[in-house]
């Protein structure tokens, strides 16, 4: 990856870390995530930590990239020759979700390699309004600690 970005005169900085937790970086601070196959390796549950990380650390307006195999379609013989063996394939009706998130402005994919092993190659534009969960609880902790002071003053 590193060197794909040299080689695109692009500066990247590659890290081997949970994708669940993404702590070594700022809140807003990615100008893109690059996904390929990550999340069929995730249970639901880790998928949609994921998916928080993910939309907490992309800056605004900036994309999640994604190359996942599909459930859907592809050849019988798909499992027996390992090409995803161990993995979750996400489903069409997952990614049809992302369009309904409040996180993205805008989401599109297509089905690569239909009817052989087939995966969705997309991208998701993190929205300029969306406020991240973690974001949110933040903010509402501050404003109840903010009320708590101002009690304690008024006393």
């Amino acid at each position: 990856m590193e060197q794909a970005g040299v080689t695109a005169a692009v500066p990247t900085v590659v890290k081997q870390q949970p994708i669940t937790n993404l702590s070594f970086q700022a809140d807003s601070s990615v100008d893109a995530v690059i996904a390929l196959g990550v999340l069929s390796e995730l249970s639901q549950q880790q998928r949609q930590q994921c998916m928080d990380e993910i939309v907490r650390v992309l800056r605004p307006g900036m994309p999640l990239i994604y190359v996942e195999p599909l459930e859907e379609g592809g050849s019988p013989l798909r499992g027996l020759v390992g090409v995803s063996a161990g993995k979750q394939p996400l489903t069409t009706a997952e990614l049809e979700s992302m369009k309904q998130s409040p996180a993205f402005a805008y989401t599109q994919f297509d089905v690569a390699l239909e009817g052989q092993d087939p995966h969705a190659v997309g991208v998701a534009i993190r929205s300029e309004t969306y406020r991240s969960r973690r974001k949110s609880s933040e903010a509402a902790e501050e404003a109840k600690r903010q009320r708590k002071k101002e009690s304690k003053k008024e006393k």
